[in-house]
């Protein structure tokens, strides 16, 4: 059982491997070079590049930039699905139909894939004939720049990727909260999920909750 248990993890590890790890080491390749990933041609430069980082005025601006935006971003990101997820799990814990849903409607975006998301976004958001500002102007108002100014960029994909997580941090805390509300002692069913891009835990109050998130996850397209 143990050598089978191994073997079931050595594929999961070896495309984490391949996907993930392999690319962080050609970018480190690639900063001791100074191709601009334009030209074909390149050779090593040594320490250049990242002395220019950590000991220019222009480098050390661009880090500390670049640290406060994923900073901003990952506080607000995970605050939002959380804190949102949290409350609309308490706003759908009804069983009724309509409810059920509503719940529907908002756990779909879960399953798009976020590549087709960002292209739906883009067109929605395009300053010149984005859905919204077209709607915007017809109402008599001004267009705003929703990729365009550095700030709305930022709302903008906090709301993009918001809108398709906050669907999943409803569902699982919905269910859960479900099955193990007003019990002392609790028993969860997990499922562990390692893919290239994350390693997820999933938690279910019932075994018959974690079979159907197992057959909806087999479901392609």
């Amino acid at each position: 059982q143990q050598q089978e248990a191994v073997h079931a993890v050595e594929g999961p590890v070896l495309l984490l491997a391949v996907l993930t790890y392999y690319p962080l080491c050609k970018l480190v390749q690639i900063s001791f070079t100074n191709w601009n990933l334009l030209k074909p041609t390149w050779e090593y430069v040594g320490f250049k590049n990242w002395n220019w980082l950590f000991t220019s005025t222009v480098g050390k601006r661009y880090m500390f930039n670049t640290l406060k935006v994923t900073g901003i971003y990952t506080v607000c990101h995970i605050a939002m699905v959380l804190i949102f997820g949290m409350l609309l799990a308490l706003l759908y814990k009804k069983l009724t139909k309509p409810y059920s849903v509503m719940r529907a409607i908002i756990f779909m975006p879960r399953y798009i894939a976020m590549s087709t998301c960002g292209v739906i976004f883009l067109w929605m958001l395009n300053a010149d004939y984005g859905i919204i500002n077209v709607t915007l102007r017809k109402m008599g108002l001004q267009g705003v720049p929703w990729l365009e100014d550095r700030r709305m960029a930022m709302v903008s994909v906090l709301v993009l990727t918001g809108w398709h997580g906050v669907g999943y941090g409803m569902n699982i805390s919905l269910n859960t909260y479900s099955g193990i509300q007003n019990k002392k002692d609790v028993k969860l069913y997990v499922f562990e999920s390692i893919r290239e891009d994350a390693h997820v835990l999933f938690g279910f109050a019932n075994r018959q909750e974690r079979e159907m998130f197992l057959l909806l996850i087999t479901v392609s397209g």
